[in-house]
């Protein structure tokens, strides 16, 4: 750049200035622009910089405001074609026979327009109600000036679509300008280049946007075409030289542009070639070019460099080295085997010509770094833990040593600037190299073995074959694309293993565009983790929730001595936890994959100590292979009947694939007993929200009160049928027999608790999809139910034999099938203590409509009276309680000779009678509400008044009741005025939960109070 008579040369950071005259090709920035050559002479100050621009510089305006379009504002007045003043057209060709807009007398849109018939100037009459149709072509610049009009004329100008849309701004310059001639507040000029070819409007108002008929002026219109640059072609390209030379290249596609046929292959990168510049530089004797640019105002550029026996060869001669998409283009060139020949460098807008802009470029010889090749190669120690130092790829060339044959790696794609790096391997045989990010983010690495006798040095000599024998360039994409090997887990297993002491080479490269920059890189010995044997067991410690811990079998062994698992064989690469397990004797251990993401488990029981002698496996389930709500192919497994506060071992080892990282946790089942009542228990939503996926959740309620049982009511339900379920334990835990287990949306039953302590416990699982709102339980207690009725005997049968089971009383058939023709039966069951009565309690019943018959007697023979039936068909007859002294039932069953039936099943039970049911509630309920005295809320009682005769109010509960129109008096009721009942009001509120005796309904089969 010249400045005050000096010479200013740019030189990029980081490159040292030796760089520049070490050989022919001298580094130089070079100036550019995708633009005409008079355009170029608009960046006057810029003559002799080293900044290469593509950007259209637009004449002075004085505002940026959007253009005026739309149809509201009144610019409806068309100036006709036939007022356009003859054109001013340079001397010379082109001639005019067919631009556009024509003069004379045609109107309206062309039938036919030239977009080669320019530069071309246009003179019309207009005023700030007016606009002017143009065909405008791409490629062309166009300048619309009012400045011959008056200065005081406040104009403004738009380029709209012929319905008044705004148009996208043009490769030069905006689509609006209000006092761009220089006077403020005064006439308007733009310059516009269109995207694409077609038909235009300029509009034209008072600044900004007002119609003003009176206000007029003179519109100048100019087409002008530019220059093609002296670089257009590639046999005019700017060379890099010892001086700056500064060049322009075309923005659109004017006359005498180099023809786009003629251009040579692309590759891999789209883009408007059409509108490209041209470099060439010389090949140095290291054969390695790096090629950068920098953005100024360009949008993002596209860059390929090319081999041509010549500027003019036929295309067939030329081939693409390198290509680089940008949007900033940087390319390392590196073998090119010719010193001394010369390479083209293209640039142009990638993907889209608005892209264009100024930028900068340079070409130089770089220096590799000390590691670009296997001889320089950095030494990485290999100590326990990871010491990660940061390196460079800058500079680096893809080249190998002349003489010595470099495996082409399995993985990474293309190899981009690779360094190199050695390994001694360790005493363990066994390491692992892992990079992290800088400003590269993606990278790849392989692993080289040089052949017996090789040399990657001279002196000695090139020589030998360098085989690829690992290779990996992610370690968990796409969240870190940076490569890991470790060379006891690789697939394909290393072969022949490693030595301890032979010397392994790394080779790391960039992925995609980003070839330059930092990364970071270590190696450590694989030595096992601390929790290898069981006496390094890691403790997991437990919770309601699985709180997961990260964790890594990575070089782990495996445990002798063991007892073998029964699943997941082969043992691989195990290693070892402990739990002390929860109250309840259940733990739930589960597993989520990493890098490891196929995994097994086991769990032991020690007899005395860690040592691997002293574990068995407990029973009965004792293993697991996949399952896991965190990933099907890792381990997850309830394990119950565990010995509480005990320690017990899981082990954890590998199936298939990698080892490494993963996560466990350790999940107690339930939480600590609830001890109360008159409370109400939710799912882990709570009583509004969701329960939540793959739930487990255990809880126990236990009565406050000893020889009290705990009483739950559904109040709401609602899980996911058939997938989320909720079972019903009656007892402390879930080894405890199942009282209901009830999914869906029905609610369950009420349900009390007949265990020895009074609790009642529930389960919840969950699947891994769908939830809903769960459940609310109302929990209370109270005294236990009274026992069932006990065993009967049976006086001796006649006739046909009837089944019965213990308790159980069928027809001939028994349980299943059909009774037979002609049976005639009497059997007589009577209580076997004294004071006991018969219970018979009918759960199916089938027979033959009015042919077939069962009839039930209350006493010890068929002269009793008859207390149900004769019963046929398929109506139940329900339950029959002998009222006879000896407490016996007698029935009779008959059938005829045709049409058979499935019979019936009954229940026989004996015990004491029982005490009528107390009456329900009213159907409101009492409990919660607000009681007054007579006089209500606000008002007074009266004096010497039953004022509640007949209980009102009350829920009308046993043991009080109400008989007539009066009422008994409860115990201890105060008697005023001498008259029981009559001066004193009173009323009975009695609990209606189930455990309050507010029994209405008692089973016989079950025994229990409903």
């Amino acid at each position: 750049m010249v400045v005050n008579n000096k010479l200013l040369v740019y030189s990029p950071p980081n490159v040292p200035t030796r760089l520049w005259n070490s050989f022919s090709l001298t580094r130089m920035t070079r100036s550019y622009s995708l633009l005409s050559r008079s355009f170029f002479t608009r960046l006057a100050p810029l003559a002799m910089a080293l900044v290469l621009g593509i950007a259209w510089m637009a004449a002075p305006t004085s505002t940026a405001q959007a253009q005026c379009t739309g149809t509201g504002m009144g610019a409806t007045a068309l100036v006709a074609n036939g007022n356009w003043l003859p054109p001013t057209v340079p001397p010379g060709p082109p001639a005019w026979p067919n631009a556009y807009p024509p003069f004379g007398a045609s109107f309206g849109t062309p039938t036919t327009s030239a977009c080669a018939v320019c530069p071309a100037t246009f003179t019309v009459p207009i005023c700030g109600n007016n606009y002017s149709q143009i065909y405008m072509c791409s490629g062309n610049l166009y300048t619309f000036s009012l400045c011959t009009s008056a200065p005081a004329n406040n104009f403004s100008l738009s380029i709209t679509s012929t319905t008044f849309l705004a148009v996208a701004a043009g490769y030069f310059g905006p689509a609006f300008d209000n006092d761009g001639c220089g006077t403020p507040n005064g006439p308007a000029t733009l310059t516009f280049s269109p995207q694409t070819n077609g038909l235009y409007r300029v509009r034209v108002f008072q600044n900004p946007c007002v119609v003003n008929a009176a206000l007029c002026g003179t519109l100048n219109i100019t087409c002008s075409l530019p220059t093609p640059p002296p670089n257009d072609t590639p046999c005019t390209a700017i060379a890099f030289a010892d001086a700056p030379i500064p060049a322009t290249t075309s923005g659109g596609r004017p006359s005498g542009a180099t023809p786009r046929a003629a251009y040579p292959p692309q590759s891999r990168v789209a883009g408007p070639t059409g509108r490209d510049t041209w470099s060439s530089a010389v090949v140095p004797a290291s054969g390695n070019l790096r090629i950068q640019t920098t953005l100024v105002s360009a949008g993002s550029l596209g860059m390929a460099v090319y081999n041509s026996p010549a500027c003019n060869a036929p295309l067939a001669s030329w081939s693409v080295v390198a290509c680089s998409a940008g949007p900033t283009p940087l390319l390392d060139v590196s073998g090119l085997v010719v010193p001394g020949s010369t390479v083209y460098i293209r640039l142009w807008p990638n993907s889209f010509i608005g892209n264009m802009g100024t930028f900068n470029i340079c070409a130089f010889e770089p220096t590799p770094p000390f590691n670009d090749l296997p001889c320089g190669a950095f030494n990485l120690p290999t100590p326990a833990a990871c010491a990660p130092q940061t390196y460079n790829t800058e500079f680096a060339t893809n080249t190998t040593p002349p003489g010595v044959t470099v495996g082409a790696p399995s993985c990474g794609g293309a190899i981009n600037n690779d360094v190199w790096f050695a390994v001694t391997v360790p005493a363990t045989g066994a390491f692992t190299v892992n990079t992290f990010s800088g400003t590269l983010t993606d990278m790849a690495m392989a692993w080289y073995r040089l052949s017996v006798g090789g040399s990657v040095c001279n002196p000695p000599g090139f020589t030998g074959t360098m085989t690829m024998i690992a290779c990996n360039d992610n370690q968990f994409a796409p969240a870190n694309n940076m490569p890991r090997i470790n060379s006891q887990t690789t697939i394909p297993a290393i072969a022949p293993p490693l030595v301890p002491g032979e010397t392994i080479y790394v080779r790391v490269w960039p992925q995609g565009a980003n070839v330059s920059g930092t990364f970071s890189i270590c190696a450590t010995e694989n030595l096992p983790p601390p929790n290898d044997d069981p006496c390094g067991a890691i403790p997991l410690p437990t919770s309601l929730s699985c709180n997961l811990i990260p964790t890594t079998n990575e070089g782990a062994g495996t445990t002798a001595g063991v007892a073998v698992p029964p699943c997941g064989a082969p043992v691989q690469n195990d290693v070892w936890y402990s739990v002390v397990v929860p109250p309840n004797g259940q733990v739930e251990i589960n597993t989520q994959g990493v890098s490891m993401t196929d995994g097994a488990l086991a769990l032991y029981t020690t007899s005395g100590g860690c040592a691997p002698a002293n574990l068995s496996l407990v029973p009965p389930i004792n293993c697991q292979v996949g399952g896991s709500s965190f990933g099907a192919a890792m381990p997850q497994q309830l394990f119950a009947g565990l010995t509480p506060g005990s320690t017990v071992y899981v082990r954890v080892w590998r199936q298939t694939g990698n080892v490494g990282q993963f996560n466990i946790c350790a999940r107690q089942t339930a939480a600590a007993p609830i001890f109360g009542c008159d409370l109400n228990s939710a799912d882990s939503g709570g009583p509004l929200g969701n329960y939540g996926n793959n739930e487990v959740f255990e809880q126990t309620f236990c009565p406050v009160n000893p020889g009290d049982v705990v009483a739950i009511d559904f109040t709401s339900f609602s899980t996911q049928l058939n997938a989320d379920f909720l079972t019903v334990y009656n007892g402390p835990s879930i080894a405890s027999p199942v009282l209901g287990t009830y999914s869906g949306g029905a609610l369950p039953p009420g349900l009390v608790s007949s265990a020895a302590g009074g609790c009642l416990t529930i389960r919840f699982t969950s699947n891994g999809s769908v939830v809903s709102t769960g459940w609310v339980i109302s929990v209370s207690c109270g005294p236990p139910i009274q026992p069932a009725p006990g065993p009967c005997h049976t006086t001796t049968p006649a006739g046909t034999p009837l089944v019965i089971s213990g308790s159980n009383f069928y027809d001939s058939a028994g349980p299943a099938g059909q009774y037979a023709n002609n049976e005639f039966s009497t059997y007589t069951f009577c209580p076997s203590t004294p004071g006991e009565v018969i219970t018979l309690t009918f759960t199916s019943f089938q027979t033959e409509a009015n042919f077939d018959f069962l009839t039930v007697f209350n006493g010890p023979t068929i002269a009793s009276p008859i207390i149900g039936g004769p019963f046929s068909g398929a109506v139940a007859p329900g339950s029959f309680v002998s009222t006879n002294p000896t407490g016996c039932l007698t029935i009779r069953w008959t059938s005829d000779f045709s049409v058979l039936g499935n019979g019936w099943s009954a229940i026989i039970r004996c015990g004491l009678p029982q005490p009528p049911p107390p009456p329900p509630p009213p159907p409101s309920g009492i409990c919660g509400t607000t009681v007054y005295d007579p006089g209500g809320p606000n008002g007074n009682y009266s004096n010497a008044v039953n004022q509640n005769p007949n209980n009102f109010g009350g829920n009308n509960c046993w043991p009080y009741t109400c008989a007539g129109g009066g009422a008994t008096i409860p115990p201890g009721s105060p008697n005023f005025g001498g008259t029981p009942g009559v001066n004193a009001w009173w009323q009975t509120y009695c609990p209606i939960d189930r455990r309050r005796r507010d029994h209405h309904l008692y089973d016989f089969q079950s025994g229990e109070w409903f």
